[in-house]
């Protein structure tokens, strides 16, 4: 009984174990304990910086803006004249009517800011209304006046005539009226060697020697000014033209020969303020100024002149 036992033992031993079962695995079936490889872990690269989305920026001018108004007006007008239609041209004349009340918004807008602000109203650099333009110009005329006898002073008129010219003939009384008012001295020359047969420069003109070829004068009459301290000449008007004009034409020409200041100048045409556009272009020389800046730049010139 006992020995039974055992050999069930045994056998019950064998039958899990025995070479029997395993015989595929050999006499030496000793395995080498099998290594577990780590994997090992792949770390993705970071995803690429994400861009800020900017803004979508708009296809055009916004609806009916000044710069919407300007391009698609004439689109409306263009489309009402093709297709006279009442819709056509009603959607074109109600457009027209808001640019128009946009306009005279704006107008008013600038009367209330012009009368407040002395550096941007145009009535104390020019008066404009009639009573205002007349005492301006009397200004005017009695400045003018002085710097004609002080052109007079330094320099005289050149005055280039053909002896049968009529226009020359109309033109001569002016010259020599406006040389005895202003004390201006009159130099009548003759391009073709011979006087006006109408009396006037008879006993004082002289013969062209040279001066009508150098300033390649074509008509008659030609005036030029003339100044010999610094031996300098400008021109006053090619052909006739009347007393007051040249009066304001001999004053122009004073001022570009430089006998005559800008104040001086500005003042004679009835320009009271100066006008600052010379200054502002060396101010505002750098294409980056923004429109802050501008007009603190702007505003810091006018209100100075």
């Amino acid at each position: 009984m006992i020995s039974f036992l055992l050999v069930s033992n045994v056998g019950a031993h064998l039958s899990d174990n025995d070479f029997y079962h395993k015989k595929a695995q050999g006499w030496f079936w000793y395995h080498d304990p099998v290594k577990k490889i780590k994997k090992k872990k792949i770390i993705p690269p970071p995803p690429p910086p994400q861009s800020k989305k900017e803004p979508a920026k708009p296809k055009g001018p916004k609806p009916l803006s000044a710069a919407w108004m300007k391009i698609n007006l004439p689109v409306y007008l263009n489309k009402a004249i093709d297709n006279p239609t009442k819709k056509n041209i009603e959607a074109y004349l109600y457009l027209q009517k808001y640019a128009m009340d946009k306009a005279t918004l704006y107008s008013r807008r600038v009367a209330l800011v012009t009368q407040s602000n002395l550096a941007l109203g145009e009535t104390a650099r020019s008066p404009i209304s009639t009573y205002g333009s007349r005492t301006g110009a009397k200004i005017g005329y009695k400045k003018r006046t002085g710097l004609l006898e002080k052109i007079g002073k330094k320099g005289g008129l050149w005055f280039f005539f053909s002896s049968h010219c009529p226009f020359c003939k109309k033109m001569a009384p002016n010259i020599k009226r406006f040389g005895e008012i202003y004390h201006v001295p009159i130099v009548a020359i003759s391009v073709d060697g011979k006087p006006l047969d109408n009396g006037y420069f008879a006993d004082d003109y002289i013969k062209d020697h040279g001066q009508a070829a150098s300033l390649n004068i074509k008509v008659t009459p030609t005036t030029y000014l003339y100044y010999p301290g610094a031996k300098k000449l400008a021109p006053v008007a090619f052909g006739i033209i009347s007393e007051t004009q040249l009066e304001t034409r001999v004053v122009n020409a004073g001022y570009t020969m430089g006998l005559i200041n800008k104040k001086d100048y500005n003042v004679a045409n009835a320009i009271f303020r100066m006008n600052p556009v010379d200054t502002a272009d060396k101010l505002l020389k750098s294409p980056s100024l923004d429109q802050q800046q501008i007009y603190n730049k702007l505003k810091q010139i006018y209100s100075a002149n």
